[in-house]
């Protein structure tokens, strides 16, 4: 059975923060949480996304300051999301496809969670492993004449 994106998410911290808050705050409580991206919300609604790419790209390599700097300035606008009950595979594709590591998790609109691209590899990786010393220990016990083990 395919692992669903909620499971992922649920334990990764969301950090959230509003359009207007400035972005060295942000930033501070990105560092504080061992984070990449914070979900943009308004009121209880996903409105963006805030990745430490936003942060390095609008505001440092510009020189600009970020304690002038609002959210919204340099947000990504309606980011692609994940559902709960999204499978692993169709999140990764999606993620390859549009070039993003992050992908707010979202019910009925609500931020949840965040998936992050290294985490359901990891997952992946992990359950093709388990699969393998399963298909290996059953191997071993076939028999010598079945032609198949031994």
């Amino acid at each position: 059975m395919e692992r669903k994106v909620g499971t992922a998410a649920q334990g990764c911290a969301l950090v959230r923060c509003a359009p207007e808050d400035r972005i060295s705050d942000v930033a501070r409580r990105l560092v504080d949480e061992n984070v990449c991206a914070a979900g943009v919300v308004d009121g209880e609604r996903l409105v963006g996304l805030l990745t430490w790419r936003n942060i390095l790209g609008r505001v440092v390599a510009t020189a600009r300051d970020p304690r002038e700097i609002r959210v919204r300035d340099i947000m990504t606008p309606k980011p692609l999301t994940a559902r709960v009950e999204e499978g692993y595979h169709d999140a990764i594709s999606r993620m390859e496809l549009e070039h993003c590591c992050y992908l707010p998790v979202v019910e009925d609109g609500r931020p949840v969670g965040m998936a992050y691209l290294r985490h359901l590899l990891a997952d992946e990786v992990r359950g093709q492993e388990a699969e393998v010393k399963r298909l290996n220990e059953c191997w071993e016990y076939l028999p010598p004449d079945s032609g198949f083990g031994g």
